[in-house]
């Protein structure tokens, strides 16, 4: 499939710097013609002045509150790139008629092996094999 007719769309990618594109991200990002705006912003006021007239808004770990959403003007997917959709108000963006996506087996593996580590008492040794 051609997927060219995205080249002219805007893309905005937040976090950025906090979370940078990764290598299999960006052959994506190429795979399919997008050009997305890397910008690392973080509060409403600092967000909007991007995303305002996006097509679309990939998010890591921002919030995307109700006057973040209510101030995008063509927006027409959400995509959290991560699992769960809490930071993002979803009934906004559905009002707008804006898809909210996310990526529920992002970090399954990372995310398992962190809460095992939590669970390891003090002064315990510990071997994983991985």
């Amino acid at each position: 499939m051609n997927w060219s007719h995205l080249s002219d769309r805007k893309l905005v990618r937040l976090n950025a710097t906090l979370f940078p594109v990764s290598k299999f991200e960006t052959e994506l990002y190429q795979k399919y013609h997008l050009n997305p705006l890397q910008i690392e912003a973080n509060t409403p006021d600092e967000v909007i002045p991007y995303v305002s007239d996006c097509d679309a808004l990939f998010a890591i770990s921002v919030s995307l509150s109700q006057v973040v959403i209510e101030n995008l003007l063509q927006c027409r997917v959400i995509s959290r790139l991560g699992t769960g959709t809490d930071k993002i108000d979803i009934e906004t963006a559905t009002q707008k008629g804006i898809l909210v996506t996310n990526v529920p087996d992002f970090c399954v593996e990372e995310q398992a092996d962190h809460t095992m580590a939590l669970h390891i008492p003090p002064n315990t040794k510990a071997i994983f094999s991985f």
